[in-house]
């Protein structure tokens, strides 16, 4: 199921955060050999990142000033 339509409000993905879905990615293709895994778990990313941009004004804000 894709979401579709305009989002409420705008996920920002901070730098550590990328990196480190970067280095899960990479462990996943490389040291798994698994290319298709690692594209369902970034697809799956990608939607979850989508669908907190509606559900994000009920939830409570971030306490780590990063």
């Amino acid at each position: 199921m894709k979401f579709t339509g305009n989002s409420e409000y705008k996920v920002v993905i901070v730098h550590s955060a990328k990196t480190q879905f970067a280095q899960i990615l990479r462990y996943i293709r490389q040291d798994l050999g698994n290319e298709q895994a690692a594209r369902n778990v970034k697809e799956d990313m990608e939607e979850t990142r989508l669908r907190l941009s509606y559900v994000a004004g009920s939830l409570k804000l971030c306490d780590d000033p990063k």
